[in-house]
């Protein structure tokens, strides 16, 4: 976990603690390996607070954050831009690329379970939100370009910078990540049962813990503003 204080932040989650991301340091890199050649199911949940931030540019030229990607320009990457426009961009050994894009926007300030499933044995690429699937593709005999790069939680693939800030990280708190062999939409289902009624109240997981600014002697003691995420500018 990276992160420009001292510690990461932990929350209340779906079961226990969930790991609460800043939008602007934060990220998670989780190590693989190539067994995912044989296909897998990536699965976790999420909370996003706000959609990421971004330049104010034409909308076909904003650059998405993701909420979860393998590597740099790796075989896949989930995406959200700043209007919660959201899908998944595939890329096969090939270099072909192939761009999912869902109908509807990426739930806010709730949890969600996000799932990825491939099925290196029938090509099939399936994204499912909580127990709907929302995104299937057919990948084809090629595959997916797998490789042993490090799955990336939360922080995008092209950084947009202004001054010292990074604007698109993702500002959302991920819980219950399992990595594993390709699972059924029962599975999915089945898992989202299990679970779905106990987790956390939203603004206890995605209120800014105390911990983010422990020893800040910067942080004003008194302020007419909200806990976190303000700024000195009045239009901040």
């Amino acid at each position: 976990l990276h992160t420009q204080f001292a510690t990461p932040d932990y929350v209340p989650g779906v079961q226990g603690l969930a790991w609460r991301t800043d939008g602007f340091s934060s990220r998670a890199e989780i190590t693989t390996d190539r067994s995912l050649h044989h296909g897998f199911t990536l699965s976790f949940w999420v909370a996003l607070e706000s959609y990421p931030s971004d330049l104010e540019v034409p909308v076909n030229q904003l650059s998405p954050s993701s909420i979860v990607r393998q590597g740099q320009t790796g075989a896949f990457d989930a995406w959200i831009d700043a209007y919660g426009r959201w899908g998944v961009k595939l890329r096969d050994v090939d270099g072909n690329e192939k761009n999912l894009q869902a109908v509807d926007k990426f739930p806010l300030q709730a949890w969600t379970l996000l799932t990825l499933t491939h099925d290196a044995a029938t090509g099939q690429f399936v994204v499912m939100l909580n127990q709907d699937t929302v995104l299937e593709a057919d990948i084809g005999s090629a595959g997916l370009k797998m490789s042993s790069a490090p799955l990336i939680l939360a922080w995008p693939e092209q950084t947009v910078e202004f001054l010292v800030f990074t604007f698109n990280g993702l500002n959302a708190a991920y819980d219950e990540l399992l990595l594993g062999p390709p699972e059924s939409s029962a599975a999915t289902q089945a898992r989202y049962q299990q679970v779905v009624n106990g987790a956390a109240p939203i603004w206890d997981s995605l209120s800014v813990p105390d911990s983010r600014f422990k020893g800040d002697h910067l942080r004003p003691l008194f302020h007419a503003m909200p806990s976190a995420n303000w700024t000195n500018e009045p239009h901040g």
